[in-house]
């Protein structure tokens, strides 16, 4: 059963390695699945920092709009004051 030589060994030869023996093939499948691999990874690398640099710039929009609104909120807050203050003033001058 055994002819002494290991399953990957014809493949790899026949895979466009050289004859001269399996590492010279199973390196090639190596490097091959190396690279392969290695541009995987860089590919899900470059993806991922386009979402975290969208991340921190929705991050960025979402406290400019916070700052906004509490920029509205205290200008709201001036204007009732200042209606109150005239209201009773109006009342001052009708009671007279």
């Amino acid at each position: 059963m055994n002819s002494g030589t290991t399953p990957g060994a014809s493949s790899g030869a026949a895979g466009g390695g050289t004859s001269s023996g399996i590492s010279s093939g199973g390196d090639g499948v190596l490097s091959e699945v190396s690279e392969r691999l290695r541009h995987e990874y860089e590919e899900r690398l470059q993806e991922l920092e386009k979402e975290r640099q969208g991340i921190e710039e929705e991050k960025a929009q979402v406290e400019r709009y916070k700052q906004l609104l509490l920029k509205q909120r205290d200008i709201m807050i001036a204007l009732t004051q200042r209606l109150n203050e005239r209201d009773e003033q109006i009342v001052a001058l009708q009671v007279r």
